[in-house]
Order: C-alpha cells, then sequence, then structure tokens
C-alpha cells in the first residue's frame, strides 16, 4: 500500500499564512507558474498537526504549505520519505500512485523529474475530501490528475511543451474568474490546441513531512499514538 487513510473529518482553520517557497516544481505558461509549490508556513494547527506523531518523533517532522494550481505528472518527491496531508481544498483531483514496468537500479533524484507514462503501471489511486488526513509514501512514483483520464495524455504532451519554471517564493495562486480559456503558447511561439482540458486547478494542503521516517516507520507511529487516544 502506498497511502493511508488517516482521518475522515480532521477539519484544519483556514487562519494560516504563507512564508518562503521551500520547493516549487512546474513549468511556465504565458509567464504563469504551473506546478507545485511548497511553503514554510505559520497555523494555529500546530498542535493538533503533530498530535497525530508521538512527542520524541516530532523533531524529525515539519510542517509546509502544499499548493498546487494544475495536474501533476507521476514523480516521487526529492529528500522527503513521507508525508500525512491535511486537505484544506482537495479540489476532486485524484491521486494515483504507479509501479516501474521494469525496475530500476537507482532512483532518480533529480529535481523535478517526470516520469513517462510508457514506463509505469497503475497501483492504488484516492480522491481526498475535504477536511480528510491521507498519509503518502513519497518514494513511490505518483501524479495528481485534474480532469477524465481519457485526457492524461494530452496534458503530458502539453506540459512538455510549456517553457521550464524557475523556483520563486510565490505563497499562492489565484484562480481566473472568466470561462474563456488563455492563447497558451509553446517555447517557440505556436498556439497549442486544445489547451481549454488544461484546467485551472485550486489544490491546498497542509502536509506534515518527514526526511527521516519511511511510510511504514509514520504509519506505525500513527497506529500507537491513536491507540493512546491523545488526538
Amino acid at each position: 500500500m502506498s497511502f493511508l487513510k488517516i482521518k475522515d473529518n480532521y477539519p484544519m482553520l483556514a487562519s494560516y499564512r504563507a512564508y518562503k517557497s521551500i520547493a516549487s516544481y512546474g513549468k511556465k505558461n504565458n509567464d504563469k507558474f504551473v506546478g507545485i509549490n511548497y511553503s514554510s508556513v505559520v497555523t494555529p494547527n500546530q498542535d493538533k498537526i503533530f498530535c497525530l506523531i508521538p512527542e520524541k518523533y516530532r523533531k524529525h517532522f515539519y510542517i509546509a504549505l502544499m499548493e498546487i494550481n494544475t495536474f501533476i505528472p507521476p514523480h516521487v518527491d526529492t529528500g522527503v520519505l513521507s508525508t500525512i496531508n491535511f486537505y484544506i481544498e482537495p479540489d476532486n483531483c485524484t491521486t494515483q500512485f504507479y509501479k516501474f514496468k521494469e525496475e530500476k537500479t537507482e532512483r532518480i533524484n533529480t529535481k523535478g523529474y517526470v516520469y513517462k507514462l510508457s514506463e509505469l503501471d497503475e497501483l492504488e489511486k484516492f480522491v481526498a475530501e475535504k477536511d480528510s488526513v491521507y498519509l503518502l509514501d513519497t518514494t513511490v512514483p505518483h501524479a495528481v490528475w485534474d480532469i477524465d483520464y481519457e485526457f492524461i495524455p494530452m496534458q503530458m504532451e502539453f506540459m512538455g511543451l510549456l517553457e521550464d519554471a524557475s523556483i520563486g517564493e510565490t505563497s499562492g495562486w489565484q484562480r481566473r474568474n472568466n470561462d474563456e480559456p488563455m492563447i497558451t503558447k509553446d517555447t517557440n511561439g505556436n498556439v497549442l490546441k486544445n489547451a481549454f482540458k488544461y484546467r485551472d486547478t485550486n489544490r491546498i494542503a497542509l502536509c506534515l513531512q518527514s526526511l527521516k521516517y519511511n511510510f511504514q516507520d509514520v504509519a506505525d507511529m500513527v497506529e500507537s499514538q491513536n491507540t493512546l487516544e491523545v488526538c
């Protein structure tokens, strides 16, 4: 199993403030960053978040704000071994896990590396609900899809045509208020067809991440903490 649902309904207060960007992965579309951004964050939910982990392990975890404004192609996280996601705005997206069709001799840890769908077979998936909490194994290839599966190949092709994005200190994105799609061009200035399939997404979560403990370690911690009934 590559994920574990920890809580059905564990609401977070919406009063949080994002600060410096920790990491951003994505592309540029008409000078707008599209992808995933992690920021350091101050939140009154800190005690409630750390409550799921026994106190003696908490120093090896940190809280980040995750903001996603598009689909995220198959990838593994760089450095992060596991994450507990507290979904504030799940935006009806599907988190899909994969396995390699052929065994890799080494883990590719280049920042922002995206795996081809042809290299992968599908594993389990989930659609997070608002205020739900999931533990994810971020060392397993995974993607976030925001529209019907029939359009995934089109999205993957479209993403490859966009200009590479640089890391910025963005604290968030605003969704467009109109229904008309922007004219989308590739790096050579050619207008891309079917760009309307590339929808705006507004996916937000508070993430408790660890660079030290893997998925099973954290699953065991959460189970022991819940047994103590301290949350």
